[in-house]
């Protein structure tokens, strides 16, 4: 029966294959993982617990705990990978514990049929962000299932959820409160005391969207009307977390309305889901890209420059895989495809370090080893390889309602193709296979039962590359192209129609592209990594910012070498960059500029 049930887990859900297999290995067992969460409790029901493990000598418990925030969470996963009815049945058990002001429980201990939990115990409805987080789970569901029927039982539901997050708004500026609402990004210490954390701020946002695409559907005008107004406020708000003496979004403001100007990756979450501006949102992930924030092993929880930085201490300086799959989202919606591939890999390899298949919860911030209290399977921690492949990488994304696809793949530099198969959306069956060669980017698209459905294909391609042109079975095809100063990649926008066999082919003038080595970081290793932080092209120079080790050399494999005329920050060994950076103390990481002054005249 169990292998019946794992064969039937694999078949039926999304199948990825991309020149190395570890990726697609991880993808496989992350299935596993997440599915393993699904405990069927005699007293509460079936719902989805947050992890797996033991208790070990400390006080903490085994963690196998139903916790809201992180079933909405790895109901994103699920939804991704096409298995929705584990999204359905995680939804509904939380509705069960919603408080009678709407407010949705944060966690629920498997005790709880024998004691009474909500009253003799504070951790019940703790979190502030819980609530939001629901809406925007509910959200996500319906828009990649179409499922009317449940949308409609839960909408009672869903709008308490909405009316009791309206009422934390304790100093009327738009936005959820940490003070009213409860806890958010953090859970102690000395960021906690503060007005309204980015984390809380980017669900409410979100919550307000979710519920604006909802409405409609239910044909819930006043609905529709408050999130509008409420987005009215809450967008503009947003904003409020940009700190322009330091050029990111910031981690809070305090009661004063002053920033709390700590670089986290807690930010990403509400880029990964387009909130801020397109250029704040670039120069906040350059820096996350810097060695202070970013690891071998993944994103610290904060700067290791920071007053407050303690490497093994859970909101203070660990690194997270949960947290280091957002940064990996937002870096590739933002075409930071190598940063994005670099953390992408960190989650990868960790579902391998440790228990096979299970990612750990968390790791040092100093070295690559987690501690001893770590859960050691942590679902949120698996939905980190999930959400920065499938909708990172991939940029795989749909709208059942709209009856739109979108495949907006970032594909590193020295991949040759990329193939998803049995993409199963609403009835419709799709396989996507992009294939590369050095002028030329081909789509595949085979549908089945897919009537009516409309195809959004933007690949993410070198800085400086040129489109020459498209075409769509053949004939030629209209294209949009993102020209953004700020812009990391270039981003040629088609649309089109599903008709069961679709072919498009991009014609091109490629641009130089780094091929980051990968890192093989091992178990007690310290940071060492290249970083690059950002790309620009100016004029006929394309230009990287880049971090390394003080005194060692890097050797970086270059696509397209041919089309650089000279370097200047690095020396060209064929098609290879050596990038040396100056000494200094040990393990101390110095920034430099490297500068290819490309071939004048390339068509």
């Amino acid at each position: 029966a169990a292998v019946e049930h794992y064969r039937s887990l694999r078949g039926s859900t999304l199948r990825v294959e991309v020149p190395d297999r570890r990726i697609g290995l991880a993808l496989e067992w992350a299935k596993v993982a997440l599915d393993n969460l699904l405990v069927d409790n005699p007293d509460l029901g079936l719902g989805l617990v947050a992890g797996l493990g033991p208790s070990g000598t400390g006080g903490r418990p085994g963690f196998g705990w139903f916790f809201g925030g992180d079933a909405y969470l790895n109901s994103f996963s699920f939804n991704s990978l096409g298995n929705p009815e584990a999204s359905a049945a995680a939804l509904a058990f939380t509705r069960k514990w919603q408080r009678q002001d709407g407010k949705m429980a944060h966690e629920l201990s498997q005790a709880a049929g024998y004691l009474d939990w909500w009253r003799d115990y504070p951790y019940g409805y703790i979190h502030g962000d819980t609530s939001a987080y629901y809406i925007v789970a509910v959200g996500d569901y319906f828009r990649t299932t179409g499922d009317l029927k449940f949308l409609r039982a839960g909408w009672p539901s869903v709008k308490r959820a909405f009316a009791w997050c309206l009422t934390t708004d304790a100093d009327g500026d738009g936005l959820m409160d940490n003070g009213r609402a409860g806890l958010g990004a953090l859970e102690f210490g000395a960021l906690t005391g503060i007005q309204t954390d980015i984390y809380l701020a980017a669900a409410w946002v979100k919550a307000c969207l979710a519920l604006k695409e909802m409405a409609p559907a239910v044909g819930d005008k006043a609905s529709l009307d408050a999130a509008e107004r409420a987005l009215a406020e809450a967008l503009p708000a947003w904003e409020k977390f940009w700190d322009a003496e330091r050029g990111q979004y910031s981690y809070a403001f305090n009661k004063e309305g002053r920033l709390v100007s700590e670089l986290t990756p807690w930010s990403a979450v509400g880029l990964a889901w387009g909130l801020g501006t397109r250029a704040r949102g670039t120069d906040t992930l350059s820096r996350m890209n810097a060695p202070d924030l970013a690891t071998d092993w993944g994103i610290r929880m904060l700067s290791d420059r920071s007053p407050l930085f303690e490497p093994l201490n859970y909101n203070y300086g660990a690194v997270w895989p949960f947290l280091s799959g957002w940064v990996g989202t937002a870096l590739f919606d933002y075409g930071f495809v190598p940063q994005g591939c670099r953390v992408l890999m960190a989650n990868v390899r960790h579902t391998f370090d440790n228990a096979l298949g299970d990612v750990t919860e968390l790791f040092s911030g100093y070295e690559n080893v987690w501690p001893q209290e770590g859960v050691p399977h942590q679902g949120f921690s698996s939905t980190g390889v999930v959400l920065p492949l499938v909708r990172g990488l991939l940029g795989l994304d749909w709208s059942v309602p709209d009856r739109r696809l979108e495949f907006r793949p970032r594909v590193p530099a020295g991949w040759p193709s990329v193939r998803v198969s049995n993409l199963k959306v609403a009835g419709a069956v799709l396989s996507l296979e992009q294939e590369r060669d050095g002028t030329k980017v081909r789509l595949r698209v085979t549908s089945e039962d897919a009537a009516g459905w409309r195809m959004v294909y933007a690949p993410a391609l070198g800085l400086g590359t040129r489109v020459l042109g498209a075409t769509l079975n053949g004939a030629p095809l209209a294209h949009g192209l993102d020209t953004a100063p700020h812009a990391q990649s270039v981003e040629p926008r088609l649309e089109f129609a599903l008709t069961g066999n679709d072919v498009v082919v991009l014609s091109l003038s490629p641009a130089p592209e780094i091929v980051l080595p990968d890192i093989r970081t091992r178990t007690g290793d310290m940071n060492s990594g290249l970083r690059i932080l950002r790309t620009s092209l100016r004029g006929e120079d394309l230009v990287f910012e880049v971090a390394g080790l003080a005194g060692r050399a890097y050797r970086l494999d270059l696509a397209h070498a041919e089309r650089i005329e000279s370097a200047t920050g690095g020396r060209l060994d064929g098609s290879v960059l050596v990038v040396g950076f100056p000494d200094g103390n040990p393990g101390e990481f110095v920034t430099l500029q490297v500068i290819l002054r490309l071939k004048p005249g390339m068509p």
